[in-house]
């Protein structure tokens, strides 16, 4: 019998009766996923937001972005995984336990802080078709100064530019007008509705920016929202064809908020949470909070379950048997088949877990908000000792640095004031009368010769 590889033509069936000795059945690898998303932009100008910067994203009602934490690259199989679940029809999202959330423009504003409710929609779909484009592209290459034909698209980089020039003192007349242009565009083509695998400026914005005075009248929130939804049907129909690259568009982080402060906090503690929550979401929290229930709930997320913290969870997990690494929900496209045996029996489906399993992941969920606390602790306090130890290794040298200086000027205070006395001393200084010796009129003596 010749050897090699299978024909093309060769049955599904044919392979899994091949493999049907095999001790666990054949899982496919999740596509990879490439996206333009990232809050590096965002975070890269936190450093130059004086007030005055402050004050123009608060003129386009963006100032909440200012308080942004997240620094890192996001979980883009995890994003997927939720992006998945997102119903484009009614923008529902799929909380895995029968509970659906709506995504819409209140949720937007509770996770990033945008003002929702402007009067002007943002319209994606019109942007693919503007009649004006180059004269609209002209007017924002004008008020952008960026010496480029007015039919040439604008880059993102050369945003950058402009911001990195800015001034740091005062931002006033034109300045101001370019800036109120440069962080809308910045903002939305990275961290609001990215598209692509790289950044770029989509078309639908130019009718925003090309008149400066108006970008607050238009409604970001809403942009968002549709930008997700555009998101979600874009993967169903990528996925649909088994690709084995995806792009994501959309602002990842909130469905990853949403979904992850349902399941820490219940579907009413979340809405007692502070706002926005991009100011409670760090890396450090971000990542632990994904390894803490992505696994549970079978959600993909890139993660083995020797990466979530060993507690009476991940014991549960253990118990269970093979963690469901792919996920695949009948109200949204699967990212990928599930690997796990059917025909094994968890407490999950024999009814549910006991109350002794969820007392545990209540104990669980306690140990991982302390241990947060603790580790957040532990860096407040590892940044005071740092900062005592350097100010206690300068205090001495600094100290004579200051009373050289000290003495120097008074030195130089004495010497002025000398100065001034001894001008002022000449200046007024009494004059005795000189007389001629060899006249009677010259004392001698102290007595007059008169006398």
């Amino acid at each position: 019998m010749a050897r090699g590889r299978p024909p093309k033509a060769a049955s599904p069936a044919a392979a899994g009766m091949n493999n049907a000795g095999s001790s666990a059945a054949t899982t496919k690898r999740p596509p990879t996923v490439q996206t333009s998303f990232t809050s590096v932009a965002l975070q890269s100008l936190a450093g130059e937001w004086n007030p005055e910067v402050r004050s123009v994203l608060k003129d386009v009602g963006m100032d909440e972005l200012c308080k942004i934490r997240v620094l890192g690259n996001t979980n883009r199989i995890f994003s997927m995984s939720l992006i998945s679940r997102i119903n484009p029809d009614n923008m529902m999202m799929d909380m895995g336990d029968g509970v659906f959330i709506e995504i819409n423009s209140r949720e937007v504003a509770r996770c990033i802080g945008l003002a929702p409710g402007g009067g002007r929609k943002i319209d994606i779909a019109g942007g693919r078709c503007l009649i004006d484009r180059e004269d609209l592209l002209g007017k924002v290459h004008g008020i952008l100064g960026t010496g480029m034909p007015r039919s040439n698209n604008i880059p993102v980089h050369k945003v950058k530019k402009i911001v990195q020039g800015a001034s740091k003192v005062a931002i006033e007349g034109d300045e101001r007008t370019t800036m109120k242009v440069v962080v809308t565009l910045l903002a939305s083509s990275t961290f609001l509705v990215p598209r692509g695998a790289t950044a770029k400026i989509a078309n639908e914005l130019l009718p925003v920016v090309a008149d400066p005075e108006t970008i607050a009248e238009f409604d970001f929130c809403d942009y968002v929202v549709e930008g997700l939804r555009e998101a979600a049907r874009k993967l169903r129909d990528d996925l649909s064809c088994d690709p084995p690259l995806v792009n994501l568009t959309g602002c990842l982080v909130i469905p990853q908020m949403i979904w992850l402060d349902y399941h820490e906090h219940g579907r009413q503690g979340r809405l007692l949470l502070p706002l926005p929550r991009l100011v409670d979401y760090s890396d450090m929290m971000l990542r632990g909070l994904i390894r803490k229930h992505a696994i549970a709930q079978g959600i993909e997320c890139g993660l083995e379950i020797g990466d979530i913290p060993r507690s009476p969870s991940a014991n549960i997990i253990g118990w269970c048997g093979n963690a469901p690494k792919q996920h695949c929900e009948s109200s949204g496209a699967g990212v990928a088949d599930s690997g796990s045996n059917h025909d094994q029996t968890t407490p999950a489906a024999a009814g549910g877990f006991s109350d002794e399993m969820k007392k545990n992941t209540a104990e669980t969920r306690k140990r991982v908000l302390e241990s947060f606390k603790a580790a957040m602790d532990y860096q407040y306090q590892r940044r005071e000792d740092e900062f005592l130890k350097v100010f206690d290794s300068v205090r001495e040298s600094v100290m004579g640095e200051i009373k050289k200086r000290a003495a120097e000027n008074r030195r130089k205070e004495l010497e002025g004031t000398l100065d001034f006395f001894l001008a002022h001393m000449k200046q007024h200084a009494f004059v005795m009368p000189v007389f001629p010796v060899n006249t009677p009129d010259a004392p001698r003596n102290g007595k007059s010769a008169v006398a």
